[in-house]
């Protein structure tokens, strides 16, 4: 294919995605902010390079987007952590969902799946065990190191914080089960529908 027609196609998708979260951004001054938080949230979303492919990444990001926006309307705050080979904590929770668009926009995909230092780092970073806690996990494939993520799961779900993970393409459905608190906090959808899929698990943050 034609270096050029790429990098233009890249530059459009760039240009509808920023077009996207503008009007999302629009919608803010909707949300009234005066609500009584019961609960954080962190979306800790797989940056490796594999989310280069098939628009995978931009699917993502618009979907944890809309995540958050319904999440802010249940009460929740929401936090952004991103993992490659590297963890990178975007965002404490917060109630600013113009914060949380910014730090999404900034994201690239490159490197391995380091999972299991997303979630301690997720964990580490929710102090507030009186309130309802979730680690939202995003993800196209397998973690680095399977068992390590398994046993840090366990770890943190003791701690009385849920999990709730969203798979596609290569992602291990059957991990991606026992990985979550729950049944209902799992989610394994086609590429096509990454988007959609996790926008609406967001729902579930009430059960």
């Amino acid at each position: 294919m034609d270096s050029h027609i790429t990098k233009k196609n890249d530059t459009v998708i760039k240009q509808e995605v920023d077009s996207w979260l503008e009007n999302i951004n629009t919608d803010l001054k909707a949300i009234n902010p005066a609500y009584v938080t019961i609960g954080e949230v962190y979306i800790l979303l797989d940056a490796s390079w594999s989310m280069n492919e098939y628009r995978k990444l931009e699917q993502a990001k618009e979907g944890a987007l809309s995540y958050a926006q319904e999440a802010l309307s249940l009460g929740y705050k929401i936090g952004l952590i991103s993992f490659h080979t590297e963890v990178w904590h975007h965002t404490a929770p917060t109630t600013d969902l113009e914060i949380f668009s910014s730090c999404l926009k900034r994201i690239h995909a490159t490197g391995t799946t380091n999972m299991t230092e997303a979630i301690r780092t997720g964990a580490h970073n929710l102090q507030h065990p009186q309130l309802k806690r979730m680690l939202c996990i995003i993800t196209d494939g397998i973690p680095d190191d399977k068992r390590s993520t398994l046993k840090e799961a366990e770890r943190v779900k003791k701690l009385g914080i849920d999990i709730m993970t969203i798979g596609t393409d290569l992602a291990d459905e059957a991990f991606l089960k026992e990985l979550a608190s729950k049944i209902m906090f799992t989610k394994r959808v086609e590429r096509e529908e990454l988007s959609t899929g996790i926008s609406s698990m967001a729902k579930k943050l009430i059960g």
